[in-house]
């Protein structure tokens, strides 16, 4: 009787198996189509996105920063004051031309540095850095623009 209960038992067991294997391989089946899916349309899926490469890219910044919602920037100290993110920047990944539109917060560029060195990973900006035009490469300063022009949102 002992032997017939332990064979029903892992008769039982093994569907259970079979079942969580199956749950879990489909899972990570899902996990993959997902992140490969929606690459470069939301930031927190490209930080964690493990089939993404980090790049680094070179962007032109415009000159002057709005604060607080499009305000200019008080002297008064009164109030806080936060930047208004960068949008629409266009950051050159590679010498060819190639690149995406970021969206990324900075502040106001120092004085002769309104370029970044932007790390980034899809749309997922890490960090950003201020530097002046002439430590740019010149590969990349052959494609890109000195003066700062505003890009129209393909987003909306």
């Amino acid at each position: 009787m002992k032997v017939v209960k332990k064979i029903d038992k892992d008769v039982r067991l093994k569907k259970v198996y079979r079942t969580i294997l199956i749950g879990m391989i489909l899972v990570l089946f899902g996990g993959m189509i997902f992140l490969t899916q929606y690459q470069n349309q939301n930031q927190w899926v490209d930080r964690f996105n493990p089939f993404m490469k980090m790049n680094i890219g070179y962007a032109t910044l415009p000159t002057s920063v709005t604060y607080n919602g499009g305000k200019k920037y008080r002297e008064d100290g009164k109030a806080q004051q936060f930047p208004d993110p960068y949008k629409n920047i266009w950051v050159a990944d590679d010498p060819f031309g190639e690149g995406m539109l970021l969206d990324f917060q900075g502040g106001q560029a120092p004085e002769g540095k309104n370029y970044a060195l932007v790390q980034h990973k899809g749309i997922y900006v890490k960090r950003i850095s201020f530097i002046s035009w002439k430590s740019i490469p010149g590969v990349y300063r052959d494609i890109m623009s000195e003066e700062y022009y505003e890009v129209p949102s393909m987003k909306e």
